[in-house]
Protein backbone atom coordinates (compact mmCIF):
# COMPACT_ATOMS: atom_id res chain seq x y z
CA UNK A 1 0.00 0.00 0.00
CA UNK A 2 2.93 2.46 0.38
CA UNK A 3 4.19 2.00 -3.09
CA UNK A 4 2.84 4.26 -5.92
CA UNK A 5 0.87 2.19 -8.92
CA UNK A 6 2.85 2.65 -12.58
CA UNK A 7 -0.02 4.59 -13.35
CA UNK A 8 0.84 7.36 -11.32
CA UNK A 9 4.62 6.90 -12.35
CA UNK A 10 6.99 8.23 -15.24
CA UNK A 11 4.63 11.34 -16.18
CA UNK A 12 6.33 14.72 -17.38
CA UNK A 13 5.51 17.88 -15.44
CA UNK A 14 2.81 19.71 -17.58
CA UNK A 15 5.33 23.00 -18.85
CA UNK A 16 2.30 24.96 -18.94
CA UNK A 17 1.63 25.07 -15.33
CA UNK A 18 5.61 25.69 -14.64
CA UNK A 19 5.32 28.85 -17.34
CA UNK A 20 2.16 30.23 -15.62
CA UNK A 21 4.01 30.00 -12.36
CA UNK A 22 7.13 31.83 -13.56
CA UNK A 23 4.89 34.53 -15.49
CA UNK A 24 2.48 34.85 -12.96
CA UNK A 25 4.98 35.30 -10.41
CA UNK A 26 6.61 37.70 -12.08
CA UNK A 27 3.71 39.67 -12.51
CA UNK A 28 2.42 39.62 -9.32
CA UNK A 29 6.24 40.70 -8.21
CA UNK A 30 5.46 44.06 -10.31
CA UNK A 31 2.68 44.74 -9.06
CA UNK A 32 3.85 44.92 -5.49
CA UNK A 33 6.43 46.62 -6.65
CA UNK A 34 4.48 48.87 -8.51
CA UNK A 35 1.98 49.17 -4.94
CA UNK A 36 5.19 50.37 -3.12
CA UNK A 37 6.42 52.83 -5.51
CA UNK A 38 2.32 54.34 -5.75
CA UNK A 39 3.12 54.59 -1.43
CA UNK A 40 6.45 56.40 -1.65
CA UNK A 41 3.97 59.23 -4.03
CA UNK A 42 0.95 59.20 -1.30
CA UNK A 43 -1.42 57.85 -4.18
CA UNK A 44 -3.18 55.84 -1.77
CA UNK A 45 -5.84 54.76 -4.39
CA UNK A 46 -3.01 53.19 -6.71
CA UNK A 47 -1.00 51.72 -3.93
CA UNK A 48 -4.03 49.43 -3.01
CA UNK A 49 -5.33 48.37 -6.56
CA UNK A 50 -1.62 47.54 -7.25
CA UNK A 51 -1.40 45.51 -3.91
CA UNK A 52 -4.75 43.38 -4.88
CA UNK A 53 -3.67 42.87 -7.99
CA UNK A 54 -0.70 41.54 -7.00
CA UNK A 55 -2.24 39.03 -4.24
CA UNK A 56 -4.36 38.42 -6.86
CA UNK A 57 -1.66 37.36 -8.87
CA UNK A 58 0.38 35.55 -6.56
CA UNK A 59 -2.83 33.45 -6.07
CA UNK A 60 -2.97 32.17 -9.83
CA UNK A 61 0.79 31.18 -9.57
CA UNK A 62 0.17 29.11 -6.42
CA UNK A 63 -2.53 27.49 -8.54
CA UNK A 64 0.21 27.19 -11.35
CA UNK A 65 2.38 25.68 -8.98
CA UNK A 66 -0.47 23.12 -7.23
CA UNK A 67 -0.97 21.68 -10.69
CA UNK A 68 2.46 21.96 -11.64
CA UNK A 69 3.89 19.73 -8.36
CA UNK A 70 1.98 16.59 -9.27
CA UNK A 71 1.88 13.58 -7.41
CA UNK A 72 3.57 13.87 -3.59
CA UNK A 73 4.37 11.48 -1.16
CA UNK A 74 3.02 12.17 2.20
CA UNK A 75 5.15 10.31 5.35
CA UNK A 76 2.96 7.88 7.11
CA UNK A 77 -0.45 8.53 8.59
CA UNK A 78 -0.80 12.27 7.71
CA UNK A 79 -3.44 13.50 6.62
CA UNK A 80 -5.71 10.84 7.90
CA UNK A 81 -8.30 10.44 10.61
CA UNK A 82 -9.74 7.89 12.31
CA UNK A 83 -13.00 8.06 13.61
CA UNK A 84 -16.64 6.50 14.37
CA UNK A 85 -17.57 6.92 10.88
CA UNK A 86 -14.29 5.42 9.68
CA UNK A 87 -10.96 6.50 8.26
CA UNK A 88 -11.37 9.63 6.82
CA UNK A 89 -9.02 11.56 3.92
CA UNK A 90 -9.89 15.41 4.14
CA UNK A 91 -8.83 17.38 1.47
CA UNK A 92 -5.40 19.53 1.39
CA UNK A 93 -6.32 22.82 3.49
CA UNK A 94 -3.79 24.74 0.85
CA UNK A 95 -5.02 23.59 -1.93
CA UNK A 96 -8.82 23.99 -0.79
CA UNK A 97 -7.65 27.57 0.05
CA UNK A 98 -6.56 28.33 -3.06
CA UNK A 99 -9.62 27.33 -5.08
CA UNK A 100 -11.68 29.32 -2.33
CA UNK A 101 -9.50 32.29 -2.57
CA UNK A 102 -8.84 32.62 -5.77
CA UNK A 103 -12.95 32.68 -6.78
CA UNK A 104 -13.38 35.16 -3.90
CA UNK A 105 -10.75 37.32 -5.73
CA UNK A 106 -12.16 37.25 -9.09
CA UNK A 107 -15.69 37.42 -8.00
CA UNK A 108 -14.84 40.54 -5.96
CA UNK A 109 -12.68 41.73 -8.95
CA UNK A 110 -15.42 41.39 -11.31
CA UNK A 111 -18.34 43.07 -8.91
CA UNK A 112 -16.31 45.94 -8.39
CA UNK A 113 -15.78 46.08 -11.76
CA UNK A 114 -19.86 46.25 -12.39
CA UNK A 115 -20.42 48.80 -9.62
CA UNK A 116 -17.43 51.10 -11.24
CA UNK A 117 -19.53 50.57 -14.66
CA UNK A 118 -22.88 51.23 -13.25
CA UNK A 119 -21.68 54.34 -11.66
CA UNK A 120 -19.99 55.99 -14.63
CA UNK A 121 -23.48 55.48 -16.56
CA UNK A 122 -22.14 52.46 -18.80
CA UNK A 123 -24.48 50.23 -18.22
CA UNK A 124 -23.56 47.58 -20.38
CA UNK A 125 -20.06 46.63 -19.45
CA UNK A 126 -21.78 46.88 -15.52
CA UNK A 127 -24.16 44.26 -17.17
CA UNK A 128 -21.55 42.25 -18.33
CA UNK A 129 -19.23 42.02 -15.56
CA UNK A 130 -22.45 41.44 -13.47
CA UNK A 131 -23.20 38.19 -15.26
CA UNK A 132 -19.93 37.57 -14.72
CA UNK A 133 -20.01 37.88 -10.67
CA UNK A 134 -23.50 36.17 -10.35
CA UNK A 135 -23.04 32.66 -11.00
CA UNK A 136 -19.25 32.83 -9.76
CA UNK A 137 -20.75 33.85 -6.11
CA UNK A 138 -23.16 31.31 -6.21
CA UNK A 139 -20.38 28.87 -7.17
CA UNK A 140 -18.41 30.62 -4.04
CA UNK A 141 -21.29 30.31 -1.80
CA UNK A 142 -21.85 26.38 -2.67
CA UNK A 143 -17.46 25.67 -2.12
CA UNK A 144 -17.89 27.82 1.06
CA UNK A 145 -20.72 25.29 2.16
CA UNK A 146 -19.48 22.60 1.19
CA UNK A 147 -15.56 22.69 2.87
CA UNK A 148 -13.83 20.94 3.99
CA UNK A 149 -14.00 18.25 1.67
CA UNK A 150 -13.21 14.70 2.46
CA UNK A 151 -13.65 11.04 1.37
CA UNK A 152 -15.13 8.79 4.12
CA UNK A 153 -14.32 5.11 3.92
CA UNK A 154 -16.35 3.56 6.83
CA UNK A 155 -18.48 0.30 7.57
CA UNK A 156 -21.28 1.29 5.55
CA UNK A 157 -19.67 2.22 2.17
CA UNK A 158 -17.60 5.09 0.75
CA UNK A 159 -18.73 8.56 1.48
CA UNK A 160 -17.16 11.37 -1.08
CA UNK A 161 -17.55 14.81 -0.16
CA UNK A 162 -16.32 17.68 -2.85
CA UNK A 163 -16.15 20.75 -2.78
CA UNK A 164 -19.53 20.83 -5.21
CA UNK A 165 -21.06 17.62 -4.31
CA UNK A 166 -21.37 14.72 -1.76
CA UNK A 167 -21.98 10.92 -3.70
CA UNK A 168 -22.39 7.76 -1.03
CA UNK A 169 -22.11 4.12 -2.78
CA UNK A 170 -22.84 1.34 -0.50
CA UNK A 171 -20.03 -1.61 -0.18
CA UNK A 172 -22.61 -3.83 -1.61
CA UNK A 173 -22.24 -1.94 -4.63
CA UNK A 174 -18.44 -1.23 -5.08
CA UNK A 175 -16.52 -3.44 -7.33
CA UNK A 176 -13.05 -2.39 -8.11
CA UNK A 177 -10.83 1.04 -7.19
CA UNK A 178 -7.99 1.83 -10.02
CA UNK A 179 -5.15 3.81 -10.20
CA UNK A 180 -5.27 6.07 -13.53
CA UNK A 181 -3.74 8.83 -14.71
CA UNK A 182 -5.84 12.41 -16.09
CA UNK A 183 -3.00 15.42 -15.40
CA UNK A 184 -2.86 14.17 -12.08
CA UNK A 185 -3.00 10.83 -10.11
CA UNK A 186 -6.96 9.58 -9.78
CA UNK A 187 -8.39 6.60 -8.23
CA UNK A 188 -11.58 5.74 -10.43
CA UNK A 189 -13.83 3.33 -8.16
CA UNK A 190 -16.45 1.59 -10.36
CA UNK A 191 -19.89 0.49 -9.01
CA UNK A 192 -23.41 -1.08 -9.84
CA UNK A 193 -26.85 0.30 -9.02
CA UNK A 194 -28.24 0.21 -5.64
CA UNK A 195 -30.80 1.73 -4.01
CA UNK A 196 -28.72 2.68 -1.24
CA UNK A 197 -26.19 4.68 -3.33
CA UNK A 198 -26.85 8.65 -3.01
CA UNK A 199 -25.74 11.57 -4.93
CA UNK A 200 -26.06 14.91 -4.77
CA UNK A 201 -23.96 17.90 -7.04
CA UNK A 202 -24.87 21.22 -7.03
CA UNK A 203 -23.94 22.34 -10.47
CA UNK A 204 -26.45 19.68 -11.44
CA UNK A 205 -24.97 17.08 -13.38
CA UNK A 206 -25.64 13.29 -12.16
CA UNK A 207 -23.29 11.04 -11.15
CA UNK A 208 -21.91 8.58 -13.40
CA UNK A 209 -19.17 5.51 -12.73
CA UNK A 210 -16.29 5.78 -12.24
CA UNK A 211 -17.03 8.03 -9.41
CA UNK A 212 -13.21 9.41 -9.50
CA UNK A 213 -10.79 10.94 -6.47
CA UNK A 214 -8.55 13.17 -7.11
CA UNK A 215 -5.13 12.43 -5.57
CA UNK A 216 -4.04 15.84 -5.90
CA UNK A 217 -6.88 17.31 -3.17
CA UNK A 218 -6.04 14.65 -0.71
CA UNK A 219 -3.96 15.71 2.49
CA UNK A 220 -3.10 12.24 2.51
CA UNK A 221 -0.94 10.10 0.13
CA UNK A 222 -3.47 8.97 -2.52
CA UNK A 223 -1.33 5.38 -2.14
CA UNK A 224 -3.15 5.01 0.98
CA UNK A 225 -6.63 5.90 0.09
CA UNK A 226 -6.36 3.65 -3.28
CA UNK A 227 -4.37 0.49 -1.12
CA UNK A 228 -7.54 0.98 1.16
CA UNK A 229 -10.24 1.04 -1.43
CA UNK A 230 -8.56 -1.83 -2.70
CA UNK A 231 -8.32 -3.84 0.73
CA UNK A 232 -11.93 -3.35 1.69
CA UNK A 233 -13.52 -4.07 -1.57
CA UNK A 234 -11.26 -7.77 -1.66
CA UNK A 235 -12.17 -8.56 1.79
CA UNK A 236 -15.84 -7.22 3.21
CA UNK A 237 -14.69 -9.61 6.51
CA UNK A 238 -12.22 -6.55 7.44
CA UNK A 239 -14.53 -3.94 6.96
CA UNK A 240 -15.72 -4.09 10.95
CA UNK A 241 -12.62 -2.57 11.46
CA UNK A 242 -12.69 0.60 9.92
CA UNK A 243 -13.96 2.33 13.48
CA UNK A 244 -10.82 0.82 15.23
CA UNK A 245 -7.33 1.69 15.55
CA UNK A 246 -6.86 -2.01 12.71
CA UNK A 247 -7.71 -0.10 10.12
CA UNK A 248 -5.08 2.41 10.87
CA UNK A 249 -2.35 -0.07 11.18
CA UNK A 250 -3.43 -2.31 8.00
CA UNK A 251 -3.40 0.89 5.61
CA UNK A 252 0.28 2.06 6.48
CA UNK A 253 1.52 -2.12 6.59
CA UNK A 254 1.81 -2.30 9.98
CA UNK A 255 -1.21 -4.38 9.67
CA UNK A 256 -0.39 -6.41 7.12
CA UNK A 257 -0.39 -9.50 8.92
CA UNK A 258 -3.39 -9.06 10.35
CA UNK A 259 -5.66 -12.01 9.68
Amino acid sequence: MKILPPEWTGHRRPRRMLFGVLYLGALAALALTAAGWQLLYDDAGQAVFFGALAVFLGHLAALCLFGYRGTRRRPGTSGIRRTAAGLIFPYAGGATYLVAATLFLTTAAAAGYATVAAQRGTWLIAALFGVIALPLLVLLIVILRMVPGEVVIGPRGVHHRGLTFTHFIPWIALTSATPVWRRGPMIAVSFVGSPDTRSRDFLGRPMTTPETISGRWLAADPGMVLGALKHYIAHPEHRWELTTDAAMERITGEGEQRP
